[in-house]
């Protein structure tokens, strides 16, 4: 090495080999990371600050990782190899597995917010996640700052999808467009649900805003098909809106099997618990030792229409033969703990499964 300790001037061209254990390096690294039993890493680094190339060889008892990178005034590229890396294991993440995985970047700035520019290609032929192995993943794109505009795609047995993404999170209110091709999304073989339910759409979602206090999103769902145990449910189109500005909320569902309306003062991430602690005051719908969240007040307006399908109906309430609605509207206030509703129902038929 020469030139320092200008780092402009530095010129460096260094080779290094080395094994260890977790032991030996347990003392410096923090206590919520975990290190391999052993591993062996050789790497190499030749030039300076504007022309560098540098290699890395990663081997250990949690994975293998190689990678390549060469700088050339601002721009850069980089390539990693990255073999059945135990990445939950050393994160001490249960959820996570192992991923192999291969990266390519090529790009220009490192600041984040400021100017970094890079295309990026990631092909995931395996990770593990909630116990179930992930097959070919794609994303290839451009990332500009905050933003990423590209393509993703998965061929797994159990979900296969394309997708165009435009995402923008340099602005106060993050921006999203996402177009996906859903061919299939199996719920059970992918361990998110115990019941059989595969699922198959085509899927466009547009808005701003992450945070649910200011949220504007709208979602469309065309041609939707959902497979429960034997019963194939065909949807032709869901249409949802939810738009929150200041302390009102609303909520528009269109399809063609219901329609529903939610307007006024609720947090959309809390509307479940708010539903679920009123109905526990005349239904012991909780079980008694069920801490209960505190929730802020909450008013609001709705009504519901839905068309007669009786496999739909089945699908949210299984057992649930008819339900012909003519009308359902009413009102909502958590402070005074009161319903105020409107329905006319000619008629029910529900069978106990």
């Amino acid at each position: 090495m020469r030139g320092l300790p200008d780092m402009e001037q530095l010129y460096a061209d260094l080779a290094v080999e080395a094994s260890g254990t977790q032991q030996e390096l347990a003392f410096f690294v923090p206590s919520n990371v975990r290190l391999p039993a052993r591993f062996d890493i050789e790497a190499n680094i030749n030039g300076s600050m504007q022309d560098l190339s540098a290699q890395l060889a990663l081997n250990s008892t949690l994975g293998n990782l190689t990678a390549e990178a060469v700088k050339n005034g601002e721009r850069y590229i980089l390539d990693a190899d990255i073999n059945n890396l135990a990445v939950g294991y050393i994160l001490a993440d249960t959820s996570l597995g192992a991923i192999t995985a291969q990266v390519h970047v090529e790009g220009q700035g490192l600041d984040i917010e400021r100017d970094l520019l890079a295309e990026l290609r990631l092909e995931v032929q395996q990770a593990v996640y909630n116990g179930y192995p992930y097959q070919n993943l794609i994303v290839d794109g451009t990332i500009r700052q905050q933003s990423f505009v590209g393509d993703i795609e998965m061929e797994d047995p159990n979900l296969t999808f394309e997708a165009q993404a435009d995402l923008n999170f340099n602005r106060p209110r993050p921006t999203y467009k996402v177009l996906m091709d859903l061919d299939v999304l199996n719920l059970r073989a992918l361990n998110l649900m115990t019941d059989t339910l595969v699922v198959q759409t085509q899927l466009a979602l547009e808005g701003q805003g992450i945070a649910l206090d200011s949220l504007e999103a709208h979602l469309v769902l065309e041609d939707l098909f959902i497979l429960k145990s034997e019963n194939r449910i065909p949807i032709t189109y869901v249409n949802l809106n939810a738009q929150t500005t200041g302390d009102s909320t609303t909520l528009h569902l269109d399809s063609d099997w219901a329609n529903a309306d939610l307007v006024g003062r609720f947090a959309i991430d809390q509307l479940p618990a708010i539903i679920q602690q009123h109905l526990d005051h005349y239904f012991d719908f909780l079980p008694e030792d069920t801490p209960l969240a505190e929730l802020p007040p909450a008013s609001f307006a709705f009504s519901l229409g839905v068309n007669n399908r009786k496999e739909v109906l089945q699908l949210l309430v299984p057992g649930l033969e008819v339900f012909e609605l003519d009308t359902l509207y009413g009102s909502y206030n958590s402070q005074q703990a009161q319903i105020n509703l409107v329905a006319d129902i000619p008629q029910i038929n529900y069978q106990s499964q």
